[in-house]
């Protein structure tokens, strides 16, 4: 039993420590302004805050998924490169797809409040 909780509590340190330095890069890129992709002015943005949320939140990914934090944070690494590279694309969503989701969201407000 304890065992299971310090491999989860094992995989949310690794979390928080790498999430950090993910944290890093994206305060660089997008707390400071030095994205190559995003124009907006420059707001002063905390380096803490960043690690807090960032670290926190692949923590819990540690804590609930474990081993597969390592995925979540190779694959946001991932689309942060490819995204300042620019080659980040949009996948096209079918038209049908987009409508049976709209007349399924306006069947779901109706239902609701009638």
């Amino acid at each position: 039993m304890l065992k299971a909780l310090y491999d989860r509590l094992a995989y949310a340190c690794i979390g928080f420590t790498l999430g950090s330095v993910v944290a890093v890069v994206l305060w660089y890129l997008y707390g400071l302004g030095f994205s190559n992709q995003v124009h907006y002015p420059v707001t002063k943005a905390s380096l803490v805050n960043w690690i807090q949320y960032a670290g926190g939140f692949f923590a819990l990914i540690g804590f609930i998924f474990r081993d597969r934090v390592g995925d979540a944070i190779g694959n946001t690494s991932r689309e942060v490169y490819d995204y300042e590279a620019g080659r980040h694309t949009n996948p096209e969503v079918p038209r049908w797809l987009v409508l049976l989701s709209l007349a399924g969201v306006v069947g779901a407000v109706w239902y609701v409040w009638r």
